[in-house]
């Protein structure tokens, strides 16, 4: 006789002194919603009386938990709608569902909160709400939102919304242990930042000279000299002929990156028969995507293969450090020299190089001996900075994994 069982209501990852089923409810019986009002930008003032939260904010500095509010307004008390510590708000319209389906815990009293903005209260962990709401039912309250060129979530919908929940001591055992991870991914960022401040700073400090190394004997190397890029690179062509000969890469201003990692998918022509060939230790750029940086020293792959508009050079290794040109190519003045070397193409975003004036670009290089030393104080600081971000990428992903498995 099939019967049917009603599944308990238990997460996969649970603190041990919990044993108690979780309870499940209908947002509109759990607490109640209001609207903020409006407050436009020109009502923002750097001193203004009142710290506020403009529903823009929620996509661009706010996550789960809105800590340092960054806006202020002077407008009228009686013209404002106020937080209450543990509010949690929700955008009433955005450009699509998946964009709105977002929800900031507000820890402080006294927070005008604007116009587009839902406003929830109830006896739930603010904090734990907003994870939960944010993360296991983002898709839930995307199918909830209504429209198509402006997406609109009302109080109505998301009251229709089952949630699951545990006791409020276990609401705050989960809160807290994830502020935890929250406050590592944000030292990591911070560190993050730090370094690449502090990397463009020594960069610019080498490259300009205010900073010189000595040799083993203290003494100073040579002066810098001057070399335009005709007298070191030499254009390489080198096209496949077989298909998939070698992995398809995407040479872009952030960096050189296997195509279907980048992209998540392979997004080459199906036919890659002819495209060039790029190997270890060139350099390759578009010369359409030139001005806005789009070029790359080849570290990393063995070799690969790209569209075959893109331009490859060897690196004469007679006259330059090769990787010590990898830390040239991407300065702020070289970004400028490429553009004065570009005329305006078809569209705004796309420049066509002038072969002749880049090979006639100037660049100040040390003797091989200093080019070697910066090269490698540089990979240090390069390196930590990638540590970071790799660490940063693990925690995240940590943090994804718990927020599944956590919550029901």
């Amino acid at each position: 006789m099939k019967t049917d069982k009603k599944e308990k209501l238990i997460p996969e990852l649970r603190f041990p002194e919990f044993k108690e089923e979780w309870k499940q409810d209908r947002l509109g019986k759990i607490g109640s919603f209001s609207k903020g009002k409006n407050i436009s930008k020109k009502d923002i003032e750097e001193k203004g009386k009142y710290p506020c939260i403009r529903y823009g904010e929620l996509y661009t500095h706010y996550k789960e938990h809105a800590k340092k509010i960054i806006s202020r307004t002077n407008l009228e008390k009686n013209k404002l709608v106020f937080s209450k510590i543990n509010d949690v708000i929700i955008p009433s319209s955005g450009e699509t569902a998946i964009d709105i389906s977002t929800a900031v815990y507000i820890d402080q009293d006294n927070i005008a909160l604007g116009g587009d903005l839902n406003i929830m209260r109830s006896p739930l962990h603010g904090y734990f709400l907003a994870l939960y709401l944010s993360n296991k039912k983002k898709y839930d309250i995307a199918r909830l939102a209504q429209g198509i060129s402006v997406i609109h979530l009302y109080p109505e919908h998301l009251k229709s919304l089952k949630i699951n929940y545990p006791t409020l001591p276990e609401q705050q055992k989960i809160s807290s242990f994830l502020s935890l991870i929250d406050r590592k991914i944000e030292l990591l960022n911070k560190k993050k930042e730090l370094l690449e401040i502090y990397k463009k700073g020594v960069m610019q400090k080498i490259f300009n000279r205010d900073i010189r190394f000595k040799d083993i004997n203290g003494n100073n190397y040579p002066e810098w000299e001057e070399k335009r890029l005709g007298e070191i690179l030499q254009e390489y062509v080198e096209r496949t002929k077989d298909e998939n000969q070698f992995p398809i890469l995407s040479s872009t201003k952030d960096g050189l990156f296997l195509q279907e990692e980048y992209f998540n998918k392979e997004i080459a022509s199906e036919n890659n028969i002819g495209y060039k060939i790029l190997r270890k230790n060139q350099i390759v750029f578009s010369p359409q995507n030139l001005w806005l940086g789009n070029i790359n020293f080849n570290e990393k792959y063995e070799a690969g293969i790209v569209s075959p508009s893109y331009k490859i050079f060897n690196v004469d290794g007679t006259k330059i450090y090769p990787l010590f040109l990898k830390y040239i190519i991407k300065l702020p003045r070289m970004i400028y020299e490429y553009m004065t070397s570009s005329e305006q193409g078809a569209s705004i975003v796309r420049r066509n190089l002038n072969m002749d004036l880049f090979k006639q670009i100037k660049i100040k290089v040390p003797c091989k001996k200093e080019q070697k030393e910066i090269y490698e104080y540089l990979e240090k600081i390069t390196s930590l900075t990638v540590l970071t971000k790799n660490n940063l990428k693990q925690i995240s992903l940590f943090k994804k994994g718990l927020l599944q498995k956590m919550f029901i």
